[in-house]
Formats: C-alpha cells, structure tokens, sequence
C-alpha cells in the first residue's frame, strides 16, 4: 500500500472558505460534476497560469459546479469539503 500524498495544510485551506453568508446549501437546481483538469479548463473561465480545482456557473437558478476527482484532489493536497464548500458559495452569490 502506497502512502497518502501529503494534504495542503487546513489553515490554508480555510483561506479558500466563503464568508459566512455565502457558506450555506444551494436552494436551486443543483449538478456537481467530478472531472479531470483539462475538462475544468474547457468548460469554465479560468485566469491563465492557474491550475483548476473546481468552478461553478449559475444560470436560470441552475447551479453547475465541477471539482475534480478525488484521486486528482489528492494529488494537490486538497480537501473535497473544501473547495465544495468554495464553489457552493459561487451559486450562492
């Protein structure tokens, strides 16, 4: 058995955390997509140089969010809860 890579320290990770008003569930239409990178890439703005974790996009009370999997998640050390609670956060205002 191979060993975890190691996780991006949670300290970090809660810079990404939305404020409190944002930080609740989506009452709209929700779709979580897991993917890879370069689908991220393709269906959402991103600004250039900057590797994709996840997005989201609103449109007629429908929230689309992709993250990706969680064996690319693990690979950069990030949380699912995390960046979940990040893109929610973009569906919510």
């Amino acid at each position: 058995m191979l060993p975890s890579p190691p996780q991006l320290p949670l300290e970090f990770q809660q810079l990404y955390l939305p404020p409190a008003q944002y930080d609740h569930r989506y009452d709209g239409v929700l779709t979580v997509l897991r993917t890879i990178p370069s689908m991220i890439m393709r269906e959402c703005t991103h600004q250039p140089n900057r590797f994709p974790i996840g997005c989201a996009q609103v449109r007629d009370g429908k929230c689309l969010i992709w993250i990706l999997t969680d064996e690319e998640l693990e690979k950069i050390g990030w949380n699912f809860d995390t960046v979940y609670r990040h893109e929610i956060a973009h569906c919510n205002g």
